[in-house]
């Protein structure tokens, strides 16, 4: 039983190792495993205490050196220690050998230092060098150990336990003695030892699980974890308040009141078979466990699943922990059933696992969806025999964490019974079984029948032995992977067939690489959190195994990428918060496992001269490379600020001149209607000719009246022949939903500016008007489509005006930013806050760009200078759009405005581009602005981290071609700013 010291300080007297020894006695445990951290003040005094009331009760206890919590021991200081008690009465000595034993928690680093203290203590040697891993730990010093413990007592990503690593042990110790662990639950949250995740069975299976597979191998030893690690939440004793701990920075008290002890009722059996192959029930019991919170509805504490300090690929809880399945264990001496009841829900649960011949110990799991009060009653013969309540289920613990070490209750059915297990260990075989992916199905089948070899499958119930299927002969060989070779030998005699994993002749197989036992580590990753210089730090380290999933994300899984003559990249700044353990753990296992250091951290922020400043991006961009990437982020806002405050100040001295400047739009846009209404009718004043292919003479049927002989012609397509001098033109419209949708859309003319009315193209032409009498010509076209008289230009003034106050906030955000980086007090990526800002600020400058250059064309009565009028206006106003949001564009006519785009024609390509951009509410740019200023119902934001990576990501989303869209001027700065902070566009 692995005792832990350091626990001890505080809560154990004489009195209470003695009483603690008493309920050992009664649970068949050999020893206590003392785990001895080094220099603790406390030792002597402890283990002192821990001999003499062993001393006194015939109890036994033997060393752990722990070499991980507080570091390396002192080898002399293990030798006195084992030269000072291993002679007492109480400590515990190998049956085989009468050699006193020792173990640690970890040390391989020490090996050495064990082959001068065996040769003087004599002690028998079974560490724990996990770490290593069975192979490497066995071959240390020339095989120093005499034997290992596997400290790997506990599923991973919350499924069910294996036993595949206990098969490796099995395998390289070849025949030495194995030290197995058996573990109820594991959870810690003491990120002062950087320890914070769990590694939980979801279906709250675990103890039972490892148990089963514990009686079914029979190893040489078996070390429980733990009796007092509140910790790590495996203990098996009462509680104690919390926190009792002496160190560690606890996040919040996950033990009081959250008793352990009825882990302990089937452990009587379970201990009693493996020592004795029968064990006898004096008491029947039911015991409850399951979780209390759900990560989803409580804060997790930043707890993960698994652990990246040990190259686990993490999880988060709200992906696996939930209260999802109620564990109950009973130990019976007949049948008995388990009704299960949680809120309104009341389940009659299942046994997963029934002893043979109906004594010893029962296991089940059930999957539960609701909330509420828990109880359970145990049922025999109609009768219920018990009744137990537990805790709900729902709500948060303290400070509203969802508390993982989990709820364990349940009570004994009244009074005493005296029953033995009918069979022997020894007549029992494995009848239920499972493994990996690609090995389930196969292990399901011969696990059944008893044969559940431990290094391709697991176990997960005892039974006595089933009858074979008929025997056929066939032989049975692996296809590709080795492992199957076995299973497919034995299937196939008995006429089974897995043609996915086996064939009937004999094949090469390779051993597969990752193992297929084993978990997968991460290979390659990429950062979860916009931090400056973080995306190549963990790129680097989720190469190697190590993605601590709060900052970093895998991407790629497979065997463990060892760090031998790995090259670190180059140095990239990661400008990490002191206050942040977990940059403070990415760092360091950066750099002093992988070497690979680019960590500033704290008062270390790289040095920049706050006095240096820039007249433009150009200018920064040449000096970029003498700085660091911090730096540059500082000097790059600052020149933001600049740009953007000359701008504004320009758009605001100007802005009350900007009435006469639309008014020149506006009288151009009029200027241009007639000019475009012939077009798209296809008349030509000079020429006097129409074509008859325009556009608009499809929505028209045209009819021709002979005025002399009073006469009407067939109706016909428009227009229709002109012959003769005196003629008119009936123009009937005959789709006029066509007509003006194509006028506005496709010519920027609005429907009330067009009237249907006559149009009179009556002459009298002479070839000598002095000397010939003119020849008179009558041509009138009755409803034709021309100007109206009066026509209403929406001015976009109100669209330009309404963007200031957005803008104005651009400034003051830029400042307040880099006021935040240069006191060390930004809580984010500064290339997310240059991302964020960079656009605004080109497309304020490219707007006002645009009006400068209206201010000088002004008045003109060149055609093509009008069009260029009309377009810069129109990219001026549109490219301010996103200040404004969608509503306020709507509100003021922005549909209305951007149609006349098409007035301008082909020099209005930009404005054309800008407006598919800015039409749409979900584009970069708008929904960028709409976080930025809370625009367009979108309400406002703080001015943080997590806002700016949600712009930066939009901005970074947009491709090439969108940026180009969006003028030159945000095309080039956009180029500039990528060029300054070294990040692809």
């Amino acid at each position: 039983m692995h005792f832990v010291l350091s626990f001890a300080f505080l809560l154990f007297s004489l009195c209470h190792y003695a009483a603690a020894r008493a309920v050992f006695a009664h649970f068949m445990i050999d020893a206590f495993a003392l785990n001895i951290a080094y220099g603790r003040t406390f030792n002597d005094k402890q283990i002192s205490n821990a001999f003499a009331a062993a001393s006194s009760s015939g109890f036994k206890l033997f060393f752990s050196f722990d070499y991980a919590s507080e570091g390396a021991w002192n080898e002399a200081v293990v030798t006195e220690l084992l030269q000072q008690y291993t002679s007492n009465a109480a400590y515990f000595h190998t049956a085989d050998t009468s050699q006193p034993l020792v173990s640690t928690f970890e040390s391989p680093a020490s090996a050495a230092d064990w082959v001068e203290i065996k040769s003087l203590t004599g002690c028998f040697l079974i560490p724990d060098w996990s770490s290593l891993g069975a192979d490497a730990a066995v071959q240390l010093e020339g095989g120093v150990a005499d034997g290992l413990f596997n400290w790997a007592a506990w599923s991973y990503n919350g499924e069910r336990m294996n036993t595949y690593i206990d098969a490796s042990y099995l395998q390289y110790l070849d025949k030495k003695p194995y030290m197995m662990a058996a573990s109820p639950w594991f959870y810690t949250n003491f990120p002062g030892f950087d320890k914070n995740w769990i590694w939980p069975d979801v279906s709250m299976s675990l103890w039972s699980d490892h148990w089963t597979e514990i009686l079914l191998q029979k190893p040489d030893y078996v070390e429980i974890i733990s009796w007092n690690d509140y910790g790590e939440s495996h203990y098996i004793s009462e509680s104690r308040s919390s926190p009792p701990f002496v160190d560690g920075d606890d996040t919040f008290g996950y033990v009081t009141g959250m008793d352990h002890n009825a882990w302990t009722w089937p452990l009587a059996v379970w201990t009693e078979q493996y020592k004795s192959g029968k064990a006898t029930i004096t008491e029947e019991s039911l015991v409850l466990e399951y979780m209390l919170h759900s990560p989803s509805e409580c804060n997790d504490g930043n707890t993960t699943v698994n652990t990246a300090s040990q190259f686990q690929v993490e999880g988060l809880p709200h992906d696996i922990m939930t209260y999802k399945y109620i564990g109950f264990t009973a130990t019976l001496g007949s049948m008995a059933n388990v009704t299960i009841h949680v809120g309104d829900q009341v389940s009659a649960a299942s046994w997963q696992t029934v002893p043979a011949g109906d004594v010893g110990v029962y296991h089940g799991s059930l999957f539960v969806t609701g909330t509420g009060a828990v109880s359970a009653d145990l049922i025999r013969d109609g009768t219920t025999i018990l009744t137990i309540d537990g805790e709900s289920i729902g709500g948060c613990g303290n400070g509203g964490y969802a508390n993982f070490n989990p709820w364990v209750g349940g009570d004994f059915v009244p009074g005493k019974i005296s029953v033995e297990t009918p069979y022997d260990l020894s007549d029992l075989v494995c009848i239920e079984g499972s493994g990996a992916t690609g090995f389930a199905t196969i292990c399901s089948l011969v696990c059944e029948y008893g044969y559940c070899p431990i290094g391709a499958c697991y176990c997960t119930a005892l039974g006595l032995q089933k009858e074979y299927p008929v025997f056929t002969g066939d032989l049975g060989f692996a296809t590709s992977d080795p492992n199957y070779d076995g299973l497919c030998k034995w299937t196939y005699q008995f006429g089974f067939t897995f043609p996915d994993h086996c064939s009937t002749t004999k094949q090469d197989t390779t051993v597969p690489n990752p193992s297929p036992f084993l978990p997968k580590s991460c290979t390659g990753g990429e950062w979860a959190v916009a931090l400056d210089g973080l995306e190549e730090l963990c790129a680097f380290t989720c190469s190697l195994g190590y993605c601590p999933t709060h900052l970093c994300l895998c991407t790629s899984e497979g065997a463990l990428v060892l760090l031998d003559g790995i090259e670190a990249p180059d140095i990239v700044t990661f400008v990490g918060d002191p206050d942040d353990r977990d940059q403070s753990d990415l760092c360091a296992w950066a750099c002093d496992t992988a070497g690979y250091c680019p960590c500033q951290v704290g008062d270390d922020l790289p040095p920049c001269d706050f006095s240096l400043s820039f007249t433009d991006m150009d200018a920064l961009a040449d000096a970029s490379d003498k700085y660091t990437p911090y730096c540059n982020y500082i000097y790059l806002l600052n020149v933001l600020y600049t740009n953007v405050t000359a701008e504004l100040a320009d758009y605001n001295d100007a802005n009350a001149g900007y009435d006469s400047l639309f008014g020149y739009y506006q009288t151009y846009i009029k200027d241009e209607i007639p000019i475009m209404l012939d077009s798209f009718m296809g008349w030509d004043e000079i020429s006097g000719k129409v074509d008859a292919t325009a556009p608009g003479n499809k929505y028209f049927e045209c009819t021709y009246y002979d005025v002399s002989k009073k006469k009407n012609h067939t109706t016909e397509s428009c227009p229709a022949p002109r012959a003769g001098d005196n003629f008119e033109m009936y123009w009937a419209l005959i789709n006029s939903t066509g007509f003006y949708a194509d006028l506005q859309e496709n010519y920027g003319i609005e429907a009330d500016w067009v009237v249907l009315t006559k149009n009179d193209l009556s002459s009298c032409v002479s070839d000598d008007p002095l000397t010939v009498p003119c020849i008179s010509h009558h041509e009138v076209w009755h409803n034709y489509p021309l100007m109206a008289p009066s026509v209403t230009v929406a001015n976009p003034k109100d669209l330009f005006t309404n963007a200031g106050p957005a803008m104005a906030q651009l400034p003051l955000s830029i400042a307040a930013t880099r006021l935040d980086m240069i006191l060390g007090q930004w809580n984010g990526s500064g290339s997310d806050a240059i991302q964020s800002f960079a656009m605004p600020v080109a497309m304020v400058s490219q707007a006002i760009q645009s009006m400068a250059e209206v201010k000088i064309l002004r008045k003109t009565e060149k055609e093509e200078e009008k069009k260029r009028l009309i377009s810069l206006v129109l990219t001026a106003v549109l490219g301010i759009v996103p200040f404004v949001g969608e509503a306020g564009a709507a509100l003021a006519g922005l549909a209305v405005i951007a149609r006349t785009i098409a007035i301008a024609g082909e020099v209005a390509n930009t404005a054309f581009s800008i407006y598919t951009i800015v039409d749409d509410p979900a584009s970069a740019p708008m929904t960028a602005l709409s976080l930025l200023f809370g625009l367009g119902g979108v309400a406002a934001v703080s001015r943080d981290a997590e806002v700016f990576a949600k712009v930066a990501a939009l901005r970074r989303e947009m491709k090439a071609a969108d940026v180009a869209a969006m003028s030159s001027t945000v095309e080039e700065q956009v180029a500039l700013v990528q060029k300054i902070i070294k990040e692809c566009a």
